[in-house]
């Protein structure tokens, strides 16, 4: 009967390690799946950006004076190092509008095939606009100046900016259109 007893308690002892061991592994793998699932995504840079266009006269009065303000916000958990910044602009008529229609305006399908903006650069270094570290929280704010020359009514102007960390990695996309040179970029309200 000793004998018995004594195999029992051995294979219970040998059973309660086995569902330790389990219990820990389950354990891990729910901690891994959590961090994946809830955690990580919050470590990947999440940067927010808005622009706000304005136009003046210029001091040559055959031309304007685009304002082109763009800010930055890291709204992530971790600091982003944005690397460059390109800025494109360029001007094209407004599509054709069939009377009693509505014409959707695609922006894409209104940039120079041959990738001749009017203005394309792109800024990089420790001065340039809108680079560096940006930590958690912080934004950054820049006003983009351009003179326009004026010319015919109804024409529109595109401009896009694109943020990218090291390594080419975009971090934000922000585009705007406007007509070439329009005093002020009027609200649209509700009724």
């Amino acid at each position: 009967m000793r004998r018995w007893v004594h195999r029992f308690k051995s294979y219970s002892e040998i059973a309660k390690n086995i569902v330790e061991i389990a219990a820990f592994l389950a354990a891990a793998w729910w901690a891994r799946h959590i961090f994946a699932m809830r955690d990580q995504p919050t470590l990947e840079p999440h940067v927010d950006g808005d622009a706000k266009l304005t136009w003046s006269d210029a001091s040559t009065p055959p031309a304007c004076e685009a304002i082109w303000t763009i800010s930055v916000t890291n709204t992530g958990n971790t600091p982003v190092d944005i690397d460059s910044v390109q800025v494109r602009l360029w001007s094209f008529d407004p599509p054709p509008v069939q009377p009693g229609k509505i014409t959707y305006l695609d922006l894409d399908e209104t940039r120079p095939q041959n990738s001749r903006y009017q203005f394309d650069r792109t800024f990089t270094g420790r001065d340039a606009p809108l680079t560096g570290r940006l930590h958690p929280r912080d934004s950054f704010i820049h006003d983009f100046r351009f003179i326009v020359p004026r010319s015919a009514a109804g024409e529109l102007i595109g401009f896009d900016a694109q943020l990218f960390e090291r390594g080419h990695k975009s971090l934000l996309y922000i585009y705007e259109r406007s007509k070439r040179c329009q005093p002020e970029n009027p609200a649209v309200k509700g009724p």
